[in-house]
């Protein structure tokens, strides 16, 4: 049995990576020459590169459930941050687990215990990268299953450890004071010789600044990114690499590069500016993920052009490992594939999700870490997309099915407005529609032809052609929806299937009635 590395790189896009032929966002913000991924790339290109691979979310939880399950997230049951695991859903870890590994999970991020998503994990490590090294040979002779997350490339851009591993704030600094003395905002001096103060600082100007669209976000930010993830390759990543490359147990290993999202450009709406975040709607460059698989009879430097999902790496893991295929899955191994043959074909779904909460979600992880239970909270279905090909087709909201049309009309209201058009009503809109019902002045059918009509004027239904226009300003159904009409319907089925985790040939025309 083989060692398995699958290395997690947070924040990161398949094209800010050197060895990506996709310049066109570098290039639009001038950062096409200050990029260096040599480190990253080389591990990369150590395998096969899938220049196509999309997550399944855009928030960290949600998409490490899929890979860690290899199941979408109508089966796994992590819509957001805060829903736990479908228990009767098992991980790669508890499969891995059960063959005889040595399970690790290094650096796991926020949240992932308390929703089940360590389950079957040996070791729950917290640690530095050298000693991560170091506690993995404590078993050499015991195969072992190892996830490393780094978060590096995420907000605050630039805090990644320094080569040296000191973890200090470095480029932060003179990058803080420059901001600050462009857009006079003042701040303490002194704290910049704390990494954490230095994030506090940080997290302050971006939530004063930079969230309300002032003081030209993404032009500020983009350089700031670009400039992260040259850091962490030639720094950290290039250090853990170079130790992971050393260990005995990086021979005849099975190793993964890939990342969770990316970092992306979006105009939230009734905001004259745009952003660049992360946890926006499953644009292009917030799923489109890296992801190289390297191992044992798989060619080096070759590269699969088709579209695939981070579902598809739990099987891929299991399938180089020689264990036996795991139960349940949705995702397919890219084995085959990797080794020249066919392409795959298959649609890529990803999901938003919004989330209310009591306290910030650092109060729900103590509270389900004190006591065991999850606190209450509220999840939205926001936005779900399909990729096919060159096409994304997207929905807002989640799908209309014939139950929610005899809910009592109160529950109607709110689950019509939350299921069509992806969003909480606000309680005069609520208000106006409930007591339409109720006194007999509109009908239930007219108020579900009036919320299609409301969710057409705000845009729910959208095609891009997302290799011509990858950040998917323009929405093809209402340029030409004529034209365009046919390809979206082949798509909408595929979303609404996998919405609702039914086959791929299960009978939807009832559903696509509604």
């Amino acid at each position: 049995m083989r060692n398995v590395f699958v290395l997690l790189v947070d924040g990161l896009r398949s094209d800010c990576l050197a060895g990506n032929r996709d310049r066109r966002f570098l290039e639009r913000y001038a950062q096409a020459g200050a990029l260096s991924t040599d480190h990253l790339d080389g591990a990369i290109d150590r395998g096969v590169r899938f220049r196509r691979a999309y997550s399944t979310a855009t928030e960290t939880l949600p998409a490490l459930a899929s890979l860690v399950t290899g199941c979408l997230p109508a089966r796994h049951g992590v819509r957001c941050r805060c829903h736990p695991r479908i228990g009767t859903v098992p991980t790669i870890w508890e499969a891995f687990a059960s063959a005889g590994y040595r399970t690790v999970f290094a650096n796991a991020p926020e949240g992932a215990r308390v929703l089940g998503l360590t389950a079957g994990v040996d070791l729950d490590f917290v640690g530095s990268d050298r000693e991560l090294l170091e506690e993995l040979v404590v078993e050499p002779d015991r195969p072992h299953l190892v996830v490393a997350s780094f978060d590096d490339v995420t907000p605050p851009y630039l805090h990644s450890a320094e080569p040296s591993g000191d973890g200090g704030p470095g480029e932060l600094v003179p990058a803080l004071r420059e901001i600050a003395g462009r857009y006079g905002v003042e701040f303490d001096e002194g704290a910049l010789a704390d990494p954490d103060r230095a994030a506090e600082i940080w997290n302050l100007v971006y939530a004063g600044l930079f969230a309300k669209g002032l003081g030209h976000p993404v032009e500020n930010l983009v350089p700031l990114y670009v400039r992260g993830i040259r850091k962490f390759d030639e720094g950290r990543f290039r250090a853990f690499w170079q130790g992971l490359e050393a260990s005995p147990l990086a021979r005849d290993a099975v190793v993964v590069v890939t990342s969770l999202f990316g970092e992306a450009v979006y105009r939230p709406p009734g905001l004259g500016s745009d952003l660049f975040h992360h946890g926006w709607p499953p644009i292009e460059g917030a799923v489109h993920v890296p992801l190289g698989v390297a191992g044992p009879g798989l060619p080096a430097g070759a590269v699969v052009e088709g579209p695939v999902s981070l579902v598809d790496v739990a099987p891929t893991i299991a399938d180089l490992a020689g264990l036996s295929p795991l139960p349940g899955v949705q995702g397919r191994s890219l084995v085959e594939t990797a080794r020249g043959g066919p392409a795959p074909a298959w649609s890529c779904y990803s999901e938003q999700s919004l989330v209310a909460l009591e306290g910030t979600f650092q109060d729900f992880v103590h509270h389900a870490t004190e006591t065991g239970e999850l606190p209450q909270h509220r999840c939205l279905l926001v936005r779900r997309d399909v990729r096919l090909g060159r096409w994304a087709y997207a929905e807002m909201g989640d799908q209309v099915q014939s139950a929610d049309l005899v809910l009592p009309d109160r529950e109607l209201v709110h689950s019509l407005f939350t299921r069509v058009l992806g969003r909480w009503p606000r309680e005069p809109e609520h208000a106006a529609l409930l007591a339409k019902i109720e006194s007999g002045a509109m009908d239930r059918r007219a108020f579900v032809r009036t919320m299609l009509r409301q969710a057409r004027i705000e845009n729910k239904y959208r095609l891009h052609d997302v290799l011509a226009d990858p950040e998917e300003r323009v929405n093809l159904l209402a340029l030409d929806e004529a034209r365009y009409a046919p390809t979206a319907a082949v798509m909408q089925a595929d979303l609404v299937r996998m919405t609702l985790d039914l086959g791929l040939d299960a009978p939807i025309d009832e559903l696509m009635k509604l």
